[in-house]
């Protein structure tokens, strides 16, 4: 049972490990798959996405490449014979599949002809939406539905194993709907950078020499184009798998030398049991001896037996493996890809299976050499009794000090954790998450941008008119992205004339909100103004910045009616109106960067999240707001709608997660060596009846009795935990990614964790040594 818990832990985590870092991509030839960076210098914007322009030089100047290609993302709805349904669409190059070697499922991919401005608006569908959707018909090819009010041509349908993956700063998702690219590159300007470029590798072409050529690609951006030069452009080639699981890693990691600790002391406490077993057994092994059984034959014996226990263990730990697993997947940790793929697969078993063949010897090659060593006369002498000399007693107290010392790392780690996420969990994120409710809404292309820039400010003013006068509602407003939500926008930004020429060169987060977004959020104003109907388009361009900005253009000043320019289709300069507290946008755990806000009424977006602050339940709000959206337009969907705090839950999730594994794993550990010191106490009192009885017999009372057998353990205690502060102090900082707000060499979680070990360790010796002060001297010395 005890190896059992060990392999399986190990074999549960290293399924996680095994899926997400080290199989390769569900592509073919994935390794030669890079994703393309561009980088702005340390304090600008560091960006998996690129421009139009930047991304046809890309493909006009790279040689080393086999193919570029790009993506962005978009949305649409779909309409026809069934209730309308919102989609994910994503816009690629005609050679985005063949990039990636996909083969269509049913029908063809894009080809280039469709690529091309103002070409034929045609479609492939992913393999669930053909499903869903339209019944799996098979005949949909060639035939036309409708996106976003347009009749559309089906050309393909993917294979149902194929899935997207991007990175977490990528806001292209995994769509249903692909769409071929269909702009002319030159119509965009150099810093509009919104699309993500995948690329593929010539065969034998490596990753430096792809650096390099792309190194030459940003030095004549940085010649040719005045924007570059200002900026400094520098162009990143990252393998695709490397930049996915970049955020995980650490953690994965971790959590692997966690269980490795685990299984380590597994095998420690069943090392010690076996040598408690090899000292009962000293006289069958020199009756073995006696006829004839030389050492090797007694060491084969022993390891034999061991590898059989090892085999039980590990078909046992298979099946804790696939119940932990299950347990582990329950937390659905949100930033942890490729979770479909995690499962007890052939790696895994093979993995299992050197577990099983290598834990013998961890665990099993001591004790074994140790019984190897029979003292044949000294032990028929004894006429059957058994002992346990100071080389056996000496190798499992030297065990249990590993045990101990092993633990306490799992619980030093396991404390840092608690600390961590208990400080997480008090991080104010810049908004109030409770009670409120969270939608988009996508608004068709024909029927409200067709009709200019003001339709869509229309629809959302009028909608959270009448949302604001249902029961209860306190507030409602809207935003293009909501805090604590994957990608995001960010812009180069200039605060006066001398930054306005390297412009690209600093970094914001850039989010275009309506008038009631922060009251309905519950963010505080620090300064000036909210937005407010009257920031329209043909009034003065208004912004509002966050604190960190304030604070870091116009220190000691006041940033009310200072100017601001951004990257956005608007580049007059804005005033700004009015200083927000910073939103923790990206993660709880850091401030990561400036924020700029611009009002919706000015910049019109037809893609927006709409927030409801009510404290009435949400699905019963979410009733009523669906009525009122089909009462201004019933062929409108709603979707994403979720509380707030689903998305500030997931924010802490990867926390939790590390939590939750690493305190499992110290608590078995804990378990595992409280049971083997009270083992070795417990064997130690057995083997010393008659001294005890000797010792009792000349007068030594209860209480020196406690204290012999007590001291004992708690010295093997205290050097472990000496032992175990040693290496926390040096492995901890490995660790330091995972925490918030708590030191990696954190003095009093060190300190609590050494003392609660040492409590438990005492309580661990006292239960054997009260049995020893119950020893009837006379019964002690009669066996004498």
């Amino acid at each position: 049972m005890t190896l059992a818990l060990g392999i399986g832990a190990s074999t549960a985590v290293f399924s996680v490990v095994n899926a997400v870092l080290l199989q390769p991509l569900p592509y073919n030839e994935a390794d030669r798959l890079v994703i393309i960076w561009n980088d702005y210098g340390e304090r600008g914007q560091s960006l998996p996405r690129v421009s139009p322009p930047d991304f046809e030089d890309y493909q006009q100047q790279c040689l080393l490449f086999e193919g570029l290609s790009s993506a962005n993302e978009a949305t649409g709805t779909l309409t026809g014979d069934k209730d309308p349904e919102q989609v994910d669409q994503a816009i690629v190059t005609a050679n985005f599949f063949s990039l990636l070697r996909v083969n269509m499922f049913l029908g063809r991919d894009f080809v280039p002809e469709e690529a091309v401005p103002d070409g034929p608006n045609v479609a492939i569908l992913s393999h669930r939406l053909w499903r869903m959707r339209f019944g799996g018909a098979p005949d949909l090819v060639g035939k036309s539905i409708r996106v976003n009010d347009n009749p559309c041509t089906v050309v393909g349908i993917l294979p149902e194993q194929f899935t997207m993956r991007f990175p977490s700063e990528v806001r292209v998702k995994d769509a249903d709907l692909w769409r071929p690219v269909q702009r002319n590159p030159q119509d965009f300007p150099r810093t509009g950078n919104y699309l993500t470029a995948l690329g593929r590798l010539r065969p034998g072409v490596s990753l430096a020499q792809a650096q390099a050529e792309m190194d030459g690609v940003a030095f004549r951006l940085r010649a040719e184009h005045i924007e570059h030069k200002n900026s400094g452009i520098r162009i990143r080639v990252v393998p695709l798998q490397q930049d996915l699981v970049k955020h995980v890693r650490p953690t994965l990691l971790i959590l692997l030398a966690a269980v490795a600790l685990l299984l380590l002391i597994a095998c420690a406490n069943v090392a010690n049991l076996m040598l408690a077993d090899a000292a009962s057994r000293d006289r069958e092994f020199a009756v073995r001896a006696a006829l004839g059984a030389g050492r090797r034959r007694i060491l084969a014996q022993l390891m034999t037996e061991n590898l059989l226990v090892a085999i039980l263990a590990a078909g046992l730990g298979l099946l804790l493996a696939q119940l932990g697993l299950r347990a582990l997947l329950a937390f659905k940790p949100v930033n942890l890809p490729r979770l479909e793929s995690i499962g007890i697969d052939r790696s895994v078993l093979i993995f299992s299976l050197a577990a099983c063949v290598l834990t013998p010897l961890l665990f099993g090659l001591a004790p074994a050499l140790q019984a190897s060593k029979t003292n044949l006369a000294g032990v028929l002498k004894e006429g059957g009794r058994t002992s346990s000399g100071p080389g056996r007693r000496g190798l499992r107290s030297i065990l249990v000090m590993v045990e101990m010392a092993l633990s306490l790392l799992l619980l030093i780690g396991g404390g840092l954790m608690v600390r961590s996420f208990a400080a997480l969990s008090s991080v104010h994120p810049g908004f109030e998450p409770e009670n409120v409710a969270t939608f988009r809404i996508y608004l068709p292309h024909p029927r409200y941008a067709g009709l200019g820039h003001d339709r869509a400010p229309e629809f959302f003013r009028q909608l959270e008119q009448r949302i604001a006068a249902l029961r209860g509602v306190e507030a409602a407003g809207a935003t293009f992205q909501l805090p604590l939500t994957p990608g995001g926008y960010q812009t180069g930004y200039a605060w006066d004339e001398e930054s306005e020429p390297r412009l690209a060169s600093y970094g914001a987060d850039w989010r275009w909100v309506d008038p009631g977004y922060f009251q309905a959020m519950g963010t505080r104003l620090i300064a000036g103004r909210f937005f407010t109907e009257y920031d329209r388009i043909d009034t003065q361009p208004v912004a509002i910045v966050d604190e960190l900005m304030a604070g870091k253009l116009w220190p000691n000043e006041n940033p009310i009616g200072k100017r601001l320019k951004d990257e956005g289709p608007d580049r007059r300069w804005k005033e700004v109106v009015g200083v927000v507290e910073h939103m923790r946008n990206h993660t709880l755990a850091a401030k990561v960067r400036e924020q700029i806000y611009i009002s919706e009424r000015q910049n019109a977006s037809r893609d927006m999240a709409l927030v409801v602050r009510c404290a009435r339940p949400f699905a019963e709000m979410m009733q009523e707001i669906t009525a009122e959206v089909h009462k201004l337009d019933s062929e409108l969907a709603i979707y994403e709608a979720r509380p707030m705090m689903d998305y500030v839950d997931n924010a802490k999730a990867q926390t939790r997660f590390s939590l939750a594994l690493i305190e499992a794993f110290g608590v078995a550990a804990l378990m595992l060596a409280v049971v083997g010191l009270y083992s070795v106490v417990s064997f130690a009192v057995a083997q010393r009846t008659q001294e005890i009885g000797v010792r009792m017999a000349l007068g030594a009372g209860r209480g020196n009795i406690l204290r012999l057998v007590i001291g004992h353990g708690v010295r093997i205690s205290l050097i472990g935990v000496l032992l175990g502060l040693g290496g926390a102090v040096a492995l901890t900082r490995l660790m330091a990614s995972l925490l918030y707000d708590v030191s990696a060499t954190d003095p009093s979680t060190f300190g609590a964790v050494a003392l609660l070990l040492l409590a438990i360790a005492i309580l661990a010796c006292y239960i054997p040594a009260r049995r020893a002060t119950r020893i009837d001297p006379m019964a002690a010395l009669r066996c004498e």
